[in-house]
């Protein structure tokens, strides 16, 4: 979990969280579905770039 948290992904880390918790909050506040989808993707994107980073360096 700790390579997943390195200085280099905080920014990558933040724009995670807040794509996951604008994705629940749009989702019960019945906000319109494509904003729900461009949350879903925006985190799944931000999670494949941590991803990705903690891969290449290792």
């Amino acid at each position: 979990m700790k390579k997943y948290l390195s200085e280099k992904n905080a920014l990558t880390v933040m724009v995670s969280l807040f794509c996951f918790v604008m994705l629940i909050v749009s989702f019960f506040k019945k906000e319109s579905m494509w904003e729900t989808i461009a949350f879903a993707l925006a985190f799944s994107f931000s999670i494949e770039i941590i991803c990705h980073r903690t891969k290449e360096n290792s």
